[in-house]
């Protein structure tokens, strides 16, 4: 089944950091192109839903999700969290795919419901 059935260990510290930098979303989006090519893309929002439009326009969104999409690719949110943008880099270097993925292990997702607050800084 892969790592999903596993806390992360830099989630849901239990005494949480002072941070100045904001907090908003940290969301995986899994694109899938329908000759089998599959990407991930790990974002930072405040604003998840007008993110998520801006990722689903031709125009919209980033550099990175514009070409998916310019090739064809469909993309959906499959995971979300709550942090900020440094936590966002951490996770981009600490998720692995497949096995972070749920589409990808074959988890069948209706709802994407937010994970809980990320607590980095603790690593460091």
């Amino acid at each position: 089944m892969g790592r999903l059935d596993k806390t992360p260990s830099h989630s849901r510290s239990a005494s949480p950091p002072e941070s100045t930098l904001p907090e908003g979303f940290i969301y995986l989006l899994h694109w899938r192109h329908r000759t089998g090519r599959v990407e991930h893309y790990i974002g930072w929002t405040r604003d998840l839903e007008a993110r998520m439009r801006a990722h689903a326009s031709g125009s919209g969104g980033c550099p990175t999700t514009r070409g998916y999409r310019r090739a064809g690719m469909r993309g959906r949110l499959v995971r979300l969290w709550r942090g900020t943008m440094s936590d966002e880099r951490t996770l981009q270097q600490t998720l692995t795919f497949p096995l972070d993925c749920p589409i990808c292990c074959g988890i069948e997702i209706d709802t994407v419901r937010c994970e809980g607050k990320i607590y980095t800084d603790t690593l460091r």
